[in-house]
């Protein structure tokens, strides 16, 4: 008994370390924002939208985590998140916080041309979202609603031929 008190103490210290709960770093936190600024261009004739957002962190320490969006209506939220490990000092004046600015690409997949509301952390901004407009091949902007005969014309080869290959002719 006494040779195995040594190998039982053993075991409790090896027990007792691994039972102990490790410390987690806080939960993300809103960052601040000052400002957002909406860069609208076009993809293809599909409009895509970058919100530039730019504000402060809480400390040095502190770094943004994924940006996370919603939508209600035509009010695209955007919620900027910070990630201060456990320990860090805030700073007790925001003015001498890290500054940051980041871009994130918004969603807009299903929306319809019009206005809307984006509020990133409650600093809004405004996105329109112009109506498609078709180019011809010489480039020049086609009409929103072309005349659909011309339109088939245009784009269908209309030959006396089938499938547009030469028909052999017998001599």
């Amino acid at each position: 008994m006494v040779k195995a008190l040594p190998q039982i103490l053993f075991a409790l210290a090896v027990l007792a370390t691994g039972c102990q709960v490790k410390p987690s770093a806080p939960p993300p936190q809103k960052a601040d924002v000052e400002t957002v600024e909406i860069n609208l261009s076009g993809f293809h004739g599909r409009p895509e939208a970058t919100a530039v957002v730019s504000g402060r962190l809480t400390s040095s320490a502190a770094q943004l985590a994924d940006a996370e969006q919603t939508r209600e209506g035509n009010i695209i939220y955007v919620a900027v998140m910070e990630q201060t490990p456990r320990g860090a000092a805030l700073l007790p004046i925001l003015t001498m916080s890290p500054r940051y600015q980041t871009l994130i690409q918004l969603d807009l997949l299903g929306l319809t041309p019009g206005t809307y509301t984006v509020s990133v952390n409650d600093v809004l901004a405004e996105l329109e979202i112009p109506s498609i407009q078709a180019t011809t091949s010489n480039g020049n902007i086609a009409s929103t609603n072309p005349d659909t005969s011309e339109l088939t014309n245009a784009l269908i080869p209309i030959e006396d031929t089938p499938y547009g290959r030469p028909v052999a002719t017998t001599p």
